[in-house]
């Protein structure tokens, strides 16, 4: 129930287009958002919740990012990544040094700490997991999970009915195999709807 001056509801979309299997620079988006949004989220609700604070947060995972983060190519391709990203820092903090670049070094030795604690997280706490982690948050926190359109259609410019009904249906089984139960609602794609 809502005090005197209402309510507030923290709602989080994410999807990312399939990427994962294109070129380098395209996957770079799926795992540069996973590095720098996606387990920075997860480390704290997990912080949250070892405070006694649970996480009053909707959050949607589109089937598209869902379908690239269980796909078996992406964990290898995504530790991959932060090794790449990990030893670009430690040469650009190298070479900061050599240039007596003292606060562009120290900003360097930062990245690679993250980009190595990124990892120590994803393959040790998550178990190289990530729809595990949210699915934990999901039964033991109370974090409400959103579905989203199939292919992420922007849904009025389907030609029918029966494509909009299709898309949301293999959107809610989705996300039923991912997280082994019904989705708590439907963020429609780019907030599209037709009356």
């Amino acid at each position: 129930m809502p005090g005197p001056y209402g309510a507030v509801a923290i709602v989080l979309h994410s999807h990312i287009p399939y990427v994962l299997g294109h070129d380098q620079l395209e996957e770079e988006w799926l795992f540069e958002a996973v590095a720098e949004s996606y387990l920075p989220l997860l480390q704290g609700f997990r912080g949250l919740i070892a405070q006694n604070i649970a996480p009053q947060v909707t959050l949607g995972l589109t089937p598209v990012l869902l379908e690239q983060l269980a796909d078996p190519r992406f964990a290898p391709r995504f530790v991959s990544y932060l090794e790449r990203k990990t030893w670009a820092a430690w040469d650009d903090q190298r070479t900061f040094t050599a240039r007596n670049e003292a606060e562009l070094a120290r900003v360097a030795g930062l990245w690679a700490s993250y980009y190595q604690h990124t990892g120590r997280f994803f393959q040790h706490e998550l178990a190289a997991d990530i729809i595990g982690g949210f699915r934990q948050l999901q039964t033991t926190a109370g974090v409400e999970m959103l579905t989203s359109a199939a292919s992420h259609a922007y849904l009025p410019l389907l030609g029918t009915d029966a494509a909009v009904q299709a898309q949301i249906a293999l959107g809610v089984a989705c996300s039923e195999h991912h997280f082994g139960t019904l989705a708590q609602g439907c963020w429609l794609p780019e907030c599209g709807y037709r009356p």
